[in-house]
């Protein structure tokens, strides 16, 4: 069921990428195929469920726990969860390759249409990140390996996970909690493999502690359908059987006397900050609950907006591609991610003055001493021809203000007709992350258009974040017109203007 979210989803109505908690609420409706305990089969979704288990004990996301507490004790920090798209390709990760003459199927991304490659759309990793939906290197696959029963806290896991179960009564080999188990007579060999389209891997420690992982960014044809519990088909058997082979000509001699693992560094590229601005105008004051812009380098791997599955309930995501801001400890919520560029929602209640904006991307982070402050307002403006413009829309067909030549589909606007103006930063808002509903700021904001003073409605709260001022143009001869507003004693900046066409 891990693989067939597209029909889940249609069965459902569920927009995707899906989640976790909702593939677990769609399987709680299915029926079980056998008594728990009676038969073995493997189970991704199992692995579903105990992802949601670990976030609802722990209060934390999968991924963090997991990173806090067997990630970071062990030394690894080239691992993340992996996502279904090449723009959201964690720091460093490979590209994968479909055999020869693969079919394309069809994206779980909704805006990506047509047929893409299978090793693109093959895996819901919004659903299945407890069940194989981790980024790794082989180097950080050995650590896990040879330190992670250290982390266990009771003394009977590691009894556990080598003890067959009765529904292995009868058989040699069994499933130990996650671990292929092979009595050998000095104990027991633990593999595991896994396959997807466009990768295999496969991870071995025998019972006198000799270890090893090899990924692949590919895998064979018959591997799409191999036998169970031999996911890479003959592909897999061909290439174990080498290395078992290899490994098992080794003598004492041949091997390393001293630690490797220094010469290979779990470490990814720091991002770096180089200014946390107001979205709208620029300027270094930031406002709790408007936008604000964070400028820099390796800020994201992936260029790209929020996806509406991303949203919890009708709280604005924290978490967009392997990224996490907060600003004085408080998560902000993240609207869109670029390697330069990221845009957050201030949070809520920050004191004015001096705050730290801390940006954390596959779990390396950076700092930067920002600016907070009640009061900052400022239309949001674009670019074209040399010239800075507001971004204002004819409330007539809410087409955009500008100079047609310059910004098709645009037009000028012209004396006595109404504008709708949207900007930032105009009073804190206590939303938060909370997607607000339309309300109306209080007191008037005073706009002027080429000096002159216009006809103004209250400001409105539109959106998260967002300010709409309409705004009547007064009688103006044509050209480009600087545009102001002052609300409770401050004034946007300069520099901005509308075009003005005559009447």
């Amino acid at each position: 069921p891990v693989a067939n979210s597209i029909e889940i989803a249609a069965q459902t109505g569920a927009p995707l990428p899906g989640g976790a908690d909702w593939f677990i609420g769609y399987m709680w409706t299915q029926k079980l195929q056998h008594d728990p305990g009676t038969v073995y089969a493997y189970s991704n979704v199992g692995y579903v469920v105990l992802g949601s288990v670990i976030e609802h004990v722990t209060g934390m996301r999968y991924e963090d726990y997991v990173r806090l507490a067997v990630l970071t004790p062990l030394g690894i920090q080239r691992a993340y969860l992996a996502s279904d798209t090449i723009s959201d390709a964690a720091n460093g990760e490979a590209t994968y390759y479909d055999y020869p003459g693969t079919p394309g199927v069809r994206s779980l991304i909704p805006y990506v249409t047509g047929f893409v490659p299978g090793a693109y759309a093959n895996h819901d990793f919004a659903v299945a990140e407890a069940a194989g939906g981790w980024v790794t290197t082989p180097i950080e696959l050995m650590r896990f390996l040879l330190g992670f029963p250290g982390l266990f806290k009771n003394p009977d896991t590691l009894v556990q996970m080598q003890t067959a179960t009765l529904a292995f009564a009868g058989k040699t080999a069994f499933y130990g909690l996650g671990f292929n188990m092979q009595p050998d007579g000095n104990g027991y060999d633990w593999s595991k493999d896994g396959a997807l389209d466009g990768t295999s891997a496969f991870l071995h420690r025998r019972p006198n502690g000799f270890m090893w992982a090899v990924n692949f960014n590919s895998r064979s044809q018959d591997g799409t359908s191999g036998a169970a519990g031999d996911e890479g088909g003959s592909f897999e058997t061909a290439y174990v059987t080498q290395l078992e082979a290899a490994f098992g000509s080794l003598t004492a001699s041949q091997l390393p006397a001293t630690d490797r693992f220094p010469d290979y560094p779990s470490a990814l590229v720091k991002p770096q900050i180089a200014s946390v601005v107001q979205a709208a105008t620029g300027g270094p004051a930031i406002v709790p609950g408007s936008w604000a812009t964070i400028y820099g380098a390796n800020l994201s791997a992936a260029s790209r907006l929020w996806y509406p599955s991303e949203f919890n309930g009708n709280e604005l995501p924290v978490y967009v591609d392997h990224v996490v801001v907060t600003i004085n400890a408080e998560p902000a919520a993240i609207h869109y991610v670029s390697p330069g560029q990221v845009n957050v929602r201030v949070p809520a209640n920050l004191p004015d003055g001096p705050v730290t904006v801390m940006l954390s991307h596959d779990g390396q982070s950076a700092q930067f001493q920002a600016t907070a402050s009640a009061l900052a307002p400022g239309f949001f403006t674009y670019s074209a021809a040399g010239e800075t413009y507001a971004a204002a829309q004819h409330t007539s067909d809410y087409s955009g203000v500008g100079v047609t030549a310059a910004t098709p589909g645009t037009r000028p606007a012209v004396p006595g007709e109404i504008l709708a103006f949207y900007g930032s930063g105009f009073a804190p808002e206590p939303a938060g992350r909370i997607v607000n509903s339309t309300t109306a700021l209080p007191g008037m904001p005073a706009v002027a258009i080429g000096g002159k003073p216009a006809q103004t409605t209250p400001i409105f709260v539109v959106g998260a974040g967002l300010f709409q001022i309409n705004v009547t143009v007064p009688d103006l001869s044509a050209g480009n017109r600087p545009v102001t507003v002052t609300y409770n004693g401050a004034t946007s900046p300069s520099g901005v203007s509308i075009p003005v066409a005559a009447q």
